[in-house]
């Protein structure tokens, strides 16, 4: 009984220990094809960033090459443009692929949309491939300006896969391995390596992969046969000679279990070593490269590249040991920043390109475009992003807004003095001429009427004329108030009367011409939006300074409009031109049912 009762517990032992065995062995092959992906996922985010920032050109096999160079476990890349393929590399071998539509083949679409939907890398497969062979593809949708564009994609073969994770039944492997998948066709589970033997959960553990849906089964090899009750009642005949041979038996556990601990550790120092060897072939492309990149983890730089050194004019020590991302960022940017990277709300996905202002370390403000997107680095969140310089792309938007607004005021300047001088000189002419002839014709009481009607149309014509030479041309005559100038602006525009504007300018705050007139023509078009859309009978227009800015406040109590949504209309981005024009900055606070709020900082 007391050899029984010691072999059924050291049976349970064995049978636990064999199960840990196995997860340690599924672990080890689900991280190495974690690893893989990773490398996918990198290679095509690198793309997608390159096509988004500069497009194509013909330098598709030399950025794939090195992109490749970079990530060994991948056999190709692929851009898809819409659904159809139109770039390979490399090529050869992989001729066949070049035109196949993707979305349009119904067998294989299903994991592209899934990809689309989720906005994220998804791995399809495995597949037969278009140009031969079994492999899996991982597609990352592309997205400029708002729509989709179409994939950067790469291909890891099954052999890959297999010989990567160590998939491959050979004598020496102790473990045999299956490769399976849920078919999203048929829904039935399809097996992708040979059925050497059969996998169930009685003598097998089976690890889901969530990146392409699969699953990887383990078990051992060839399994002992355990001891029962017929071998206990052999024990309890030879139970001296037993307990020697078993006591000898235990004793080379801690040897064998020794030597698996040192396997394992071998194998992870390997991973290890080839997880370091991946950072640094990515540390040294970043800082080849004249992109500034950055890594934020609990609000402070942890990474900071060659690049983002020389557009900021600090040195590494400086970035990474004496200031945080916010103490380079100007002041009327610091809440977009403090928003954008928020490492417990940022989103792990490619942020949108997020223009902002930073102060070099010789006080020079610069213009950059920013890239951000959250990560797990180190097992902690952080935010990984790049800057790019765009100060000369900023300068030449402001000079070519500039010109047009110039154009636009010398075009309206000349329109309205062409109403004031030519066609008001005319119809006052008329209505002079008008008078004489009604002094030389002898009416009738109808043809007095008349000519009533044609004095009164005159002078309708003679006031609508007026008002619109003050739209097109208003007086800036320094000797009438501001607040009387924008009265005279907002009378001409609510020519109806039907809503009443309330004006709070400070008249003791004189505007230089230019921002004077680009003033008038902010309020002029969000009056214009208000009459047309708010549907409200009362408005606000104030002018304040405050310190060192100049505040111009518009505001309704009208239905307003929901923010987030797409708009038709170029007033509000006017607006935002000029304000950027004044090196100033505009903000709109509206939403539906709580009116609107316009505000333009513009400083002194």
């Amino acid at each position: 009984m007391i050899t029984g009762v010691f072999i059924s517990r050291r049976n349970h032992y064995y049978e636990d220990q064999e199960k840990q065995e196995l997860v340690n062995a599924g672990n080890v092959a689900s991280e190495k094809i974690e690893r893989l992906l990773n490398q996918g996922m990198v290679a095509t985010n690198t793309l997608s960033f390159i096509v988004q920032k500069y497009g194509i050109g013909n330098n598709f096999d030399e950025i794939a090459k090195r992109i490749l160079s970079a990530n060994t476990g991948i056999d190709a890349l692929e851009l898809v443009e819409g659904g159809t393929i139109t770039h390979v590399y490399p090529l050869k071998s992989n001729e066949e692929a070049i035109g196949y539509n993707i979305l349009l083949d119904t067998s294989r679409n299903k994991e592209a949309f899934k990809a689309i939907v989720n906005n994220n890398v998804f791995y399809a497969g495995p597949l037969k491939l278009k140009q031969g062979g079994m492999g899996i593809i991982g597609r990352l949708p592309i997205v400029i300006d708002s729509e989709y564009w179409g994939f950067s994609s790469v291909i890891i073969k099954l052999s890959t896969i297999i010989r990567f994770a160590g998939l491959a039944a050979s004598a020496r492997n102790i473990y045999t391995y299956q490769f399976s998948k849920i078919n999203p066709d048929t829904h039935q589970e399809e097996f992708f390596l040979p059925k050497t033997a059969r996998f169930d959960l009685a003598n097998s553990i089976k690890i889901f992969i969530p990146d392409g849906e699969w699953n990887i089964y383990v078990k051992k090899t060839a399994k002992a046969p355990l001891p029962y009750a017929s071998f206990i009642q052999i024990l309890g005949v030879l139970f001296s000679v037993l307990i020697g041979v078993f006591s000898f038996y235990i004793a080379r556990q801690p040897v064998r279990l020794q030597r698996l601990v040192d396997e394992k550790a071998i194998e992870l120092k390997k991973a290890e070593i080839e997880i370091i060897e991946s950072e640094e072939k990515f540390r040294t492309l970043v800082e080849q490269s004249l992109v500034g990149a950055f890594i934020i983890q609990n609000h402070k730089l942890t990474y900071v590249s060659p690049g983002f050194e020389l557009m900021t004019g600090y040195s590494k020590h400086e970035l990474l040991n004496e200031m945080t991302f916010e103490g380079i960022i100007h002041e009327d940017d610091l809440d977009r920043v403090k928003m954008m990277y928020n490492e417990s709300e940022i989103q792990m996905h490619v942020a949108s390109d997020l223009p902002i202002k930073i102060i070099s370390r010789e006080g020079i403000v610069k213009q950059i475009e920013v890239v951000a997107s959250g990560i797990l680095y180190k097992n902690m969140p952080a935010v990984i992003g790049t800057i790019i310089d765009i100060t000369q792309k900023a300068e030449e938007t402001k000079r070519l807004n500039q010109a047009v607004f110039d154009a636009q005021e010398k075009e309206r300047q000349q329109l309205g003095m062409e109403l004031h001088d030519n066609v008001q000189q005319i119809l006052s002419a008329s209505s002079l001429n008008l008078d004489v002839l009604k002094r030389e014709v002898k009416g009738t009481p109808m043809a007095d009427q008349i000519f009533r009607n044609l004095k009164n149309y005159m002078q309708e014509a003679n006031n609508e004329l007026r008002r619109l030479s003050q739209q097109l041309a208003p007086s800036m005559d320094p000797s009438i108030s501001l607040k009387d100038r924008i009265r005279s602006l907002t009378d001409s525009i609510n020519i109806g009367g039907g809503l009443n504007v309330e004006l709070d300018i400070d008249n003791n705050t004189p505007l230089p011409e230019k921002m004077e007139l680009n003033f008038f023509r902010i309020i002029q078009e969000q009056m214009t939006n208000i009459i047309k859309y708010a549907d409200t009978s009362s408005a606000k227009i104030s002018v304040r300074a405050v310190e060192d800015y100049i505040i111009l406040r518009i505001i309704d109590e009208g239905k307003g409009f929901d923010t987030q949504l797409p708009k038709n209309g170029i007033g509000l981005e006017n607006i935002r031109k000029r304000a950027e024009f004044m090196n100033g900055r505009s903000s709109v606070w509206s939403a539906p049912g709580e009116g609107t709020c316009v505000t333009v900082h513009v400083p002194v």
